[in-house]
């Protein structure tokens, strides 16, 4: 199956206080990927600039948003992670995690039969981590 890509003007979408539902992974990897998919929960409201953008893509729409969740690629080796006093910490444990996630649309793929935004989290702020509870 042939994919296309299309470059469309950069956007920025900040998504503030959402919870990193799964830690990142590939379906099928083996964790040694560096390009990976996180899911984020959508605060109220962070919704509406994806809606706009995935408005224009026509019937094809494979939409990045389900369940009030968003998915997006992420790029381990140079994601910047900042604690909640803007101080550049490691990669933690995401899932359970609650950040402040930007998000950068940087175009849309096309299939014969699918299409959607291309979007990756290039910035993460980790507000409140998973308490381990042992």
């Amino acid at each position: 199956m042939a994919v296309t890509f299309e470059k469309i003007a950069e956007q920025r979408i900040l998504l503030s206080k959402a919870t990193v539902v799964y830690e990142p992974s590939v379906y099928g990897g083996d964790g040694s990927e560096q390009r990976k998919n996180i899911v984020l929960t959508l605060p109220p409201g962070a919704a509406q600039p994806i809606q706009e953008l995935e408005a224009g893509i026509g019937p094809r729409l494979v939409s990045s948003m389900k369940d009030g969740t968003v998915r997006a690629k992420i790029m381990m080796p140079t994601v910047r992670v900042y604690d909640a006093d803007k101080h550049l910490i490691d990669h933690p444990k995401w899932r359970g995690c609650v950040v402040n996630a930007v998000i950068v649309v940087k175009g849309k793929w096309a299939t014969r039969t699918q299409t959607g935004l291309c979007m990756e989290v290039t910035d993460l702020q980790v507000l409140d981590a998973q308490a381990c509870p042992f």
